[in-house]
């Protein structure tokens, strides 16, 4: 797994520079969560644009800005591709497959609990981390005021959390 190798880089790294900070200074915190919007296209100067959502220089007062021309994006835009998203994202997880915790293969039998080695199956997608991007979205819709996509998000959380 690749998080070892980036414990041991950081490790090193703090060792290297010797601070005197506390080690509640140096302790690393993994960044908040990311939704990017790819291919955006800004009407002022024609490019697609790639858009962090999630970025803490963002909010409802400052709106979306191109990064290039620094032109307001359109708030619309951004609700329409947010719900498509949420649309294609519950379509994945409630159509997804089944895949067996020991041989990895996928559930062939509809309705079957375990697997033909005997070893019980799990989603595809974890719940948990469907739950935790509907997490982001809704404060994403919080933050910058969009409420169609609150109100969607809310609807599928109602959905999904019984």
């Amino acid at each position: 797994m690749i998080s070892e190798p980036i414990e041991n880089l950081r490790s090193q790294l703090i060792q290297m520079l010797s601070t005197n900070l506390p080690t509640s200074a140096l302790e690393w915190h993994p960044p908040s969560s990311v939704c990017v919007l790819e291919n955006l296209f800004c009407g002022n100067c024609s490019r697609c644009v790639d858009l962090d959502l999630c970025s803490p220089f963002s909010d409802e007062k400052t709106g979306f800005r191109c990064p290039h021309c620094n032109a307001l994006i359109s708030k619309e835009s951004i609700e329409e591709l947010l719900l498509e998203r949420l649309s294609k994202m519950v379509t994945a997880f409630t159509l997804q497959d089944k895949r067996c915790v020991q041989c990895k293969q996928l559930a062939t039998r509809f309705l079957s609990r375990y697997c033909e080695c005997s070893n019980r199956f799990e989603l595809v997608i974890p719940k948990s981390e469907f739950l935790e991007t509907l997490r982001t979205m809704k404060s994403i819709a919080k933050k910058h005021g969009l409420s169609n996509v609150e109100f969607a998000v809310q609807w599928q959380f109602n959905c999904f959390t019984l």
